[in-house]
This record gives C-alpha cells, sequence and structure tokens, in this order.
C-alpha cells in the first residue's frame, strides 16, 4: 500500500523559451518539494532519490516512535540532550554501550520522595528534630525549583545553578552545598543515585572578617529616604519604610518582612511584638519589637501601608537616595541591628531568639564587635526625622511623664 504521507510525480511543462521541462513536485511527510530539470531522466532520478529517503526516514520514525510510552520517549530526549550537552560529538548508541557495560543498578525516585527518605534516615539515626526539619525545608526548596521528575534526571548544573546562588550569601551558598553533599551521598548508598554529583561542586570557604554594617548617621540617612519616597505602584508616600524599618530595628530577616504581606493582625503593638510571621525554615517565630519601631509602625498603618510590602525599584531609589547603594552588603541590615544592640546589652540569648541564629554564628558573622556603646545607644533611638516628635512622646509617656 503506497504512503499517503509521501507523494511525488513528474509533471512536463513548457518553459518560457518555448522548450519542455520536468517539474519534480509534490510533498514528503508534510514539506513541500518542487524542483525543475530540463531532461526526464534527470527529474525522474531526482524523484526515486527522494522517495526512497522519504521511506528510509518514515520507516525509521515509526521504529522509533512504536517502540514505547511517553514517558519512555521523554527520557530518552533527555538523555539525548543531556549527551550532547555534555559533548556535541557524543553519540547515544556509544553512551548506552558504556552503560551497560558499566551500569550500577539503581531504584527510581523521585526527588521530593527522596528528601522525605533521607530526613526519615537522620530520625531513625537519632539527628535532633530541628536539624531535620532545616534541612528537610532546605532540600525541598531545591527539588521544588529544580523541575525534574526523577533523581535520575538531576545533573551537576542542577545542584550548582541552586547552590552557588548569587543572590544569597557565602555562608548560606556552603550549607546549601552541604545540604546537597549529604543527601546525595544517602541516594548513593541507597542505590538511588549512581554518584555524588555535589561532591563535584567546590566547597565555598567562608572567612569570618569584620561583618559589614551602617554606622548610625547611614541609618538615620536610609529611614530618612524610606519616609520621604514616593512610593511605588498603588502604594503612597513612605510606602516601604515598614521594610526598611523592620529589616534595621528588630533584626528579622529581608525574605521574613515580605511574608507579612498586608496583615497588621500580625504585629501586636500591645506586646510589642511582631507575632506569626513565617522564618527562613517555615515555623513561626515572634520578635520584640523596640519602642523606635513601634513608632514607626503605628505611624505606617495610619497612612495605610502594609507591613511586607517590597518593591525592587523603591528598594534601589531608597538606597541610592540615602547614599548606601554601593556599601550594601548581604545582610546589612541584620548585622547592623546586631551590632548596635550587642553594644549597648551585650545579651547573645536575646539576639539568639530575635535573630533566629546561634550564638557562634552571631559573633562570627553578624556582630561587629568595633561599634562603642554610645553608638548604640543612638541607633534604639533611631526613627526618621520627620518622626522625631512622636518617638520624643513615647519615651515620655513610658517614663510615666
Amino acid at each position: 500500500m503506497p504512503n499517503k504521507k509521501i507523494s511525488i510525480k513528474v509533471i512536463p511543462f513548457k518553459n518560457r523559451g518555448g522548450s519542455i521541462s520536468y517539474r519534480v513536485s509534490g510533498s514528503v511527510l508534510g514539506m513541500r518539494v518542487q524542483k525543475n530539470y530540463s531532461n526526464l531522466e534527470e527529474a525522474k532520478k531526482f524523484e526515486v532519490q527522494v522517495l526512497q529517503a522519504a521511506n528510509q526516514g518514515e520507516s525509521k520514525r515509526q521504529a522509533i516512535t512504536s517502540f514505547g510510552s511517553d514517558d519512555e520517549l521523554h527520557v530518552a530526549e533527555f538523555a539525548h540532550k543531556r549527551l550532547k550537552g555534555f559533548s556535541e560529538s557524543a553519540d547515544l548508541l556509544q553512551a548506552v554501550e558504556y552503560f551497560i557495560k558499566h551500569h550500577r543498578k539503581t531504584t527510581a525516585i523521585t526527588p521530593l520522595d527522596a528528601v522525605l527518605a533521607f530526613s526519615e534516615a537522620r530520625r531513625r539515626r537519632g539527628n535532633r528534630e530541628k536539624s531535620i526539619e532545616v534541612t528537610q525545608s532546605v532540600l525541598h526548596a531545591f527539588v521544588v525549583g529544580c523541575g525534574v521528575r526523577s533523581v535520575s534526571e538531576l545533573a551537576k548544573d542542577h545542584l550548582e545553578q541552586w547552590a552557588l546562588s548569587p543572590t544569597v550569601s557565602l555562608r548560606t551558598r556552603r550549607d546549601r552545598r552541604d545540604a546537597l553533599y549529604n543527601w546525595m551521598e544517602f541516594l548513593v548508598k541507597g542505590g538511588y543515585a549512581v554518584s555524588n554529583l555535589a561532591a563535584l561542586i567546590d566547597r565555598p570557604k567562608v572567612t569570618h572578617g569584620t561583618p559589614g554594617i551602617l554606622s548610625v548617621a547611614q541609618s538615620q540617612a536610609l529611614l530618612d529616604a524610606a519616609i520621604e519616597d514616593v512610593g511605588g505602584y498603588r502604594q503612597g508616600r513612605g510606602s516601604m519604610l515598614p521594610y526598611f524599618a523592620i529589616c534595621l530595628l528588630s533584626g528579622i530577616r529581608p525574605d521574613e518582612v515580605k511574608r507579612l504581606r498586608e496583615n497588621w493582625e500580625n504585629v501586636i503593638f500591645g506586646n510589642n511584638l511582631i507575632w506569626g510571621f513565617m522564618a527562613k525554615t517555615n515555623r513561626q517565630r515572634s520578635v520584640a519589637m523596640p519602642l523606635n519601631l513601634r513608632v514607626i509602625l503605628e505611624w505606617s498603618q495610619e497612612q495605610g501601608h502594609e507591613p511586607g510590602f517590597f518593591s525592587t525599584r523603591v528598594f534601589k531609589r531608597v538606597r541610592r537616595a540615602a547614599g548606601v547603594e554601593k556599601i550594601w552588603c548581604n545582610d546589612v541590615m541584620r548585622h547592623t541591628y546586631a551590632s548596635h544592640h550587642y553594644a549597648v546589652h551585650h545579651d547573645l540569648g536575646y539576639l539568639t531568639k530575635n535573630m533566629g541564629n546561634s550564638e557562634a554564628v552571631l559573633l562570627q558573622s553578624y556582630v561587629n564587635q568595633t561599634v562603642l556603646r554610645e553608638q548604640g545607644e543612638a541607633f534604639e533611638r533611631l526613627v526618621p526625622t520627620a518622626l522625631r516628635a512622636r518617638l520624643e512622646a513615647a519615651l515620655k509617656k513610658q517614663a510615666g511623664g
């Protein structure tokens, strides 16, 4: 039976010079074919070549597409792309031969199930529950973002791009790489992976230098710029003041502030608490609210601002207006808060509760011990200049005057 997807024939026609020429015309697997020849012999020869190539290609295509399901085709395509990504000259059949020779049997598992299995293994081993939950949260963020359906599809690039993302601090990059390394090691030992891909990633080296901070004057300039800013889309003047104030004056992580969204119910002024926001480890926690921060947030609520509003455009504009854009570094507001609070109170227990870090990490990575006590005391009275009178009234009321 002729293949209906291949329709081609030779048609004689009279050209402009009056002589007879021959046109090979038709379609092959949906592609239009048309070519002119001066004699019938050449035209017939081309017709035969096209038909042979088309029939051969169609038979190969049918053999390939009939061998398996859509999932098998997906895996085959994925394998081909991986191989070509490694080397343009690589041959898929050679790769298959090498695989057959060196194959190490593995058990198929989804990345999410692999994370849960790793957590259970650590639990049986007696690891602390908090440590298990933190690691599971870190790995869950990775598997959700990597977009693969099976552990066997993971490549070094997946791990490296996420672990060494320039959007996170050097210490976070190191911690991410370590979590992936331990997870992959478990998968190899459990027969879920052939090799530990994280071992191919150099471990970031963290040096405990002096944490970068803002001075009291720079912090004042930042708050003044924030309250004077024209705002974002559908947001009025000073719309990002809550974000800067909470980060700078309470030590909450920037991403945690964003999770407050528009929910002022999470900000309990009566008990001086910012309560129930989602922490870095996806657990709820609360922090104490100093008086100067309370004054700022009360004003912001009166203006109709959201406590967690964030705009990248406004963020850049405020830093630029405050003159701190070029000296800005990762976690600089948290470093600033921790350093000035420690200079006055020397209370690592309080900072541990408020900031969610251990005492060792705080001293190594957050507290700049060059800050003087008087600078810390001035920092605790910081509010935008426009709200200075409000703070003075609040201090007087607090003192019972």
